[in-house]
Order: structure tokens, then C-alpha cells, then sequence
């Protein structure tokens, strides 16, 4: 009986300890910020991007010292609309699932029924909405979706096939890396508005 006393006490004592262990720091989240305590979005903003991991927190200040306030805040991303020259900017706190970075920005583009596989096959983080005739680019800086989206856009008028895009768009992304500047990551050559789009369908036509 006494053997049955002391075995309970001790299984009590170590249930005891496990409740009082100290929580895995790196199991702990950051308790979200609530809307109700900012006056107004960019306040709301920087104190969700506090709790965002160090490489997408450090892009979402310079967005947010480049374009200001965003139009939409919520945990996991900030969007900014009609920023030209672009449809929409958007900063999110996590990568996707292809690593692609966490900056996508979008343009007015239309691509030729034609062009589609082409622009499929160059990728770098370009996708094409034919259904919104926008072109966007998700990767892990402004420069280097400037530099996709202007390879995108030559490959697109056919001054560049696949494999010279793809070739062109490695090593220029190696000499912006390298500390070297070019015209293609400097800003868009091209007229993404939308008058402009709708002037490049005009010229299409018979």
C-alpha cells in the first residue's frame, strides 16, 4: 500500500514539473496588434510588419517609405492599389511556395494569345492574367521585378526569344548582385498605363 502511495506521489510531483516548464521560445508567436488601437492604416502597418520575419519586415519599411500608407492591411500582407506605375504593389509576410520572394507588383499588360507559352516557359516570377489583361511579378526586390518585367516585356515584342530572356535576365541579375547597375532594373522601358495598353491593341488591329 505504501509502494502505491509513493508511485502516485511521484507521477503527481513530475505532472507538476511538466505544467511548469518554460514555453520553446520558438514556439511563441507575437501577439497580432488590433485594429481598434491605430488611427490609421500606416500605423496599423508597421506594427504588423514588427512581427514579420526580419527579411520581409526590412522590404515592407521601404515599401512603406516609398508609397506610403497601403490601401489594405492585414497580417499576413500589405497592398498598395494604383501606385504608378503599378496596378497594385503588395508586400507579403511569407514567400509562396516556389520561393519567388515576397514583393509581387502588378502592371496593365495585355500578351498575345501567342506569347503565352513563351512567357510560361521564361517565368523568373511573371504570370499573366489574360482575364484582367495584367502582367505581375513576384520576387524579392523592386530591382529585380523591374528587371523581370522589362525582360518579360522584350521577350514579349520579340526582341528576345526563351533562352536569350533567361540568359539575359541571369546575368544581368548577377551584375546587380555584384554591385553593377543597368537601365533594365533602374525602372520599367516601357509604358504599362492604360491608355497605353489600349493604344498597343489599337496597332494590332487590321
Amino acid at each position: 500500500v505504501e509502494a502505491g502511495i509513493l508511485g502516485a506521489c511521484m507521477q503527481a510531483a513530475v505532472a507538476v514539473g511538466l505544467d511548469n516548464r518554460a514555453p520553446d521560445p520558438g514556439s511563441i508567436r507575437p501577439e497580432l496588434p488590433k485594429h481598434e488601437a491605430f488611427h490609421d492604416k500606416a500605423q496599423l502597418a508597421a506594427a504588423f510588419v514588427e512581427t514579420w520575419p526580419k527579411g520581409s519586415r526590412a522590404l515592407a519599411r521601404a515599401i512603406l517609405e516609398r508609397y506610403g500608407a497601403p490601401d489594405s492591411v492585414a497580417a499576413s500582407q500589405l497592398t498598395w492599389t494604383n501606385r504608378r506605375p503599378y496596378r497594385s504593389v503588395v508586400v507579403y509576410r511569407e514567400e509562396d511556395w516556389l520561393g519567388h520572394g515576397v514583393l509581387e507588383q502588378t502592371i496593365a499588360y495585355r500578351v498575345p494569345v501567342a506569347r503565352w507559352s513563351e512567357l510560361t516557359a521564361f517565368s523568373n516570377g511573371v504570370t499573366y492574367d489574360p482575364a484582367k489583361e495584367v502582367l505581375s511579378v513576384r520576387g524579392p526586390g523592386e530591382e529585380v521585378n523591374v528587371l523581370a518585367l522589362n525582360v518579360a516585356h522584350d521577350l514579349v515584342r520579340g526582341s528576345r526569344d526563351v533562352e536569350e530572356a533567361r540568359s539575359f535576365y541571369k546575368k544581368t541579375l548577377a551584375l546587380t548582385e555584384s554591385g553593377k547597375s543597368s537601365r533594365y532594373t533602374k525602372h520599367l522601358l516601357f509604358d504599362p498605363s492604360e491608355d497605353s495598353v489600349r493604344r498597343r491593341l489599337l496597332r494590332r488591329l487590321p
